[in-house]
């Protein structure tokens, strides 16, 4: 079941939708992710989205500048492309998986070919919590939803604890 308040918090963000409609439209999987799903479950508003798709950066930015959005390159080396919309910053990112070596805090970044390894390189399960806009629907493999509601941080992955 989707919480009203994340449904409240797309409904008044319509261009959210609209987006989302046209990763579809193209056959690409899109879905709104991390601190943006986070605070609309708990009823706070935002204007920071992030987004994780199949789609390259390339094909992000062409499906976004023919439909009259414009983007911005700054994150593309990392698969991120930006967008801004009145006071919305829309930051999209084609699914990815970093690794860490022991010693170095930077990771190494690989494109991935699916969302549940995205999920998982996030850095607390509840912002490892993805919403599907056009199917209305959470996908929560990590059960962040579960430590959202005891109010307990844990990480999707143990590669966190090897310091």
């Amino acid at each position: 079941m989707v919480p009203r308040t994340l449904l409240e918090l797309l409904e008044n963000n319509e261009y959210l939708n609209d987006i989302s409609k046209l990763y579809e439209n193209k056959g690409h999987e899109f879905y709104l992710v991390g601190g943006a799903v986070r605070d609309g479950i708990l009823g706070k508003n935002t204007t920071d989205f992030d987004f994780t798709t199949s789609a390259t950066p390339e094909q992000s930015i062409e499906l976004l500048n023919k439909n009259n959005y414009k983007t911005t390159e700054i994150g593309k080396a990392f698969g991120t492309i930006e967008l801004q919309k009145g006071e919305s910053s829309i930051h999209i990112t084609t699914f990815r998986k970093d690794t860490y070596s022991i010693d170095s805090r930077n990771p190494n970044i690989e494109s991935a070919s699916n969302l549940d390894t995205d999920l998982s390189r996030r850095d607390f399960t509840i912002n490892a919590i993805a919403y599907s806009i056009n199917e209305k629907r959470l996908i929560d493999p990590y059960s962040g939803l579960k430590d959202l509601a005891s109010g307990t941080i844990t990480t999707p992955d143990d590669y966190y604890f090897f310091f």
